[in-house]
């Protein structure tokens, strides 16, 4: 059945050629599920280096019209309104927007930042963190989620109605001309 194939892990980028003004925001999963291996690698791990190969990629087309932010998120946001004390729980912002010409290590410091939360997949939080650094900019605007799991919590924490929050923050930051890849 279709339902059981499954996609043998890579952190090999598609080759770009980046003519564009463009602000990226990576999005990426460390929720417990992350700190599973698959194929002899932590899912974090991989994620995180298909996150730097993106970023390699886009380094090496040598433009400077490129900016990206990196968030990370867990099972809820990180605002102090989230429903479970413990701290570690929360999303990240690891970058906001920045050049890849002049702050590449920044960016790939980010990346490298990223690390296993805990349990809770709030795919609305890296939503609403990334949507964050790309409402106000003038660039093409791109949002690349990278996440093994399904939304299971949301921005306050709580465990219900994950997927249902996060697709309202995928639709209102495409209302504001979010693409999402």
């Amino acid at each position: 059945p279709i339902s059981s194939i499954r996609p043998t892990p890579t952190a090999t980028p598609i080759i770009i050629s980046c003519d564009k003004n463009l602000d990226i925001a990576l999005m990426i999963d460390r929720s417990s599920s992350m700190n599973e291996t698959d194929t002899g690698k932590l899912k974090l791990e991989w994620a995180k280096e298909a996150a730097k190969g993106f970023v390699d990629a886009i380094y090496n087309t040598g433009t400077g019209s490129v900016n990206v932010a990196v968030a990370s998120f867990g099972a809820q946001g990180n605002d102090g309104t989230g429903t479970i004390a413990d701290t570690s729980f929360n999303s990240t912002l690891n970058s906001v927007l920045v050049n890849t010409s002049t702050g590449y290590a920044t960016i790939v410091d980010a990346i490298n930042g990223v690390n296993y939360n805990k349990w809770g997949t709030c795919v609305e939080c890296g939503l609403k963190l990334g949507n964050s650094q790309l409402i106000n900019v003038n660039n093409r605007k791109i949002g690349v989620l990278i996440s093994d799991g399904r939304a299971n919590h949301t921005w306050n924490g709580s465990n219900v109605n994950g997927r249902q929050a996060a697709i309202a923050m995928a639709n209102s930051g495409r209302a504001s001309g979010i693409e999402y890849r």
